[in-house]
């Protein structure tokens, strides 16, 4: 991996964190994979970034989650049907102080491609979505951090009007950071279905069950504002975000704005990927595959409301996830298709992104980070 920087700006790599970067290694429909596994990158003193691992034995591990308390991290493998196997796998491995990843087990994820993974505000549980399926599944970790069989598994049924909604294609399963609530953003069906997690692991749906978004959206990711009670919903197919106001005591979601994630005179083809708040919650970013961009709100403090502040180029084709530094003052883009991670410098004030410095890294689709 190199890595190159704009002579006039810093290129401090975010504090002392390590980078593990989630890739495709195979062939598939969408994508041309060629990385080997999980990489590992750690700061060095000669260069931005320097290659200090790679993790491999685990197929398109296109998605990761880490749990920084006990250096543990969690990665889909996207597996799909027609393969020997009967479903995609969770892998959990633990993270050396050098930032090695030691394989502790694996388990079914109980559908194909699983294409997101989260753990539940109590650290007790792993969750997978499974794009194919329409299948979730919630996992208990042992106490090395190793996955059990699972708690629970759901299946949804059901379809939108656009060609890719034939069926249910779950996309995203997480936690809001207050109360027991997952929701469940579903791309197949303009759906976003709420659920109680019990301390048993068992997801039971909430009296509100979904929210419907409009016809042919198709919900992808879901990001929560760190003070707010406001969730924000990016949504592939029809490339908008939505905003919702979070009840908090039952957890029903009700829309309050939608804003399109592309300037108005944009007519190639665009799809959203990834949705995140800055931590401290004055700005929203999302990511445009095909415009290559991330497209730059800035929130409005009184109710969460969004306020449209541009767009910034990815420097890259194909941005899919992105990561914000825990001290805001950086943003990393995986950039799927041109073999990259850009960095850029984020100004507090403004929300707008500079570029610090490029790193070649094959097929990257996710950037997650660990202290040292």
């Amino acid at each position: 991996m190199k890595e190159s920087s704009d002579q006039s700006s810093a290129t401090e790599a975010p504090s002392s964190a390590m980078l593990m970067i989630g890739t495709y290694t195979q062939q598939l429909g969408h994508v041309n994979g060629k990385a080997a596994g999980i990489y590992t990158l750690a700061p060095d003193q000669d260069s931005l970034f320097t290659r200090a691992h790679t993790t491999a034995g685990i197929e398109n591990p296109s998605y990761l989650t880490i749990d920084t308390a006990k250096r543990m991290l969690y990665a889909a493998s996207e597996l799909v049907p027609g393969g020997a196997d009967s479903s995609g796998y969770i892998y959990c491995y633990k993270i050396s102080p050098e930032g090695g990843l030691t394989f502790l087990n694996r388990q079914p994820s109980y559908g194909f491609a699983p294409c997101y993974v989260s753990i539940s505000n109590d650290g007790q549980f792993v969750m997978a979505a499974n794009y194919v399926g329409g299948t979730v599944a919630v996992y208990p970790r042992n106490e090395d951090g190793s996955l059990g069989e699972a708690t629970d598994q759901q299946t949804f049924n059901g379809s939108g009007p656009n060609e890719q909604q034939e069926a249910s294609h779950p996309h995203c399963i997480i936690q809001a950071p207050k109360g027991p609530w997952v929701y469940i953003a579903d791309k197949g069906t303009d759906r976003v279905m709420s659920f109680r997690i019990t301390a048993k692991g068992l997801l039971q749906p909430t009296d509100q069950e979904f929210v419907q978004t409009a016809p042919g959206a198709g919900p992808r990711h879901l990001a929560f504002h760190p003070t707010l009670p406001v969730a924000y919903l990016i949504n592939e197919i029809n490339n908008t975000v939505d905003v919702f106001q979070m009840e908090k005591t039952t957890g029903a979601l009700s829309p309050i704005q939608t804003l399109t994630t592309l300037p108005e005179d944009f007519t190639d083809f665009s799809a959203c990927a990834d949705i995140h708040v800055s931590p401290d919650g004055r700005h929203l970013y999302a990511s445009n595959r095909g415009h290559n961009s991330l497209a730059i709100y800035r929130i409005q403090t009184e109710n969460g409301k969004l306020e449209p502040a541009g767009w910034a180029p990815t420097m890259g084709d194909f941005p899919r996830n992105f990561m914000i530094t825990e001290d805001g003052s950086q943003v990393l883009v995986a950039n799927q298709n041109s073999d990259n991670i850009v960095i850029f410098e984020r100004d507090p004030a403004s929300g707008q992104l500079n570029r610090q410095a490029v790193i070649d890294c094959p097929t990257p689709v996710c950037i997650k980070s660990i202290e040292l």
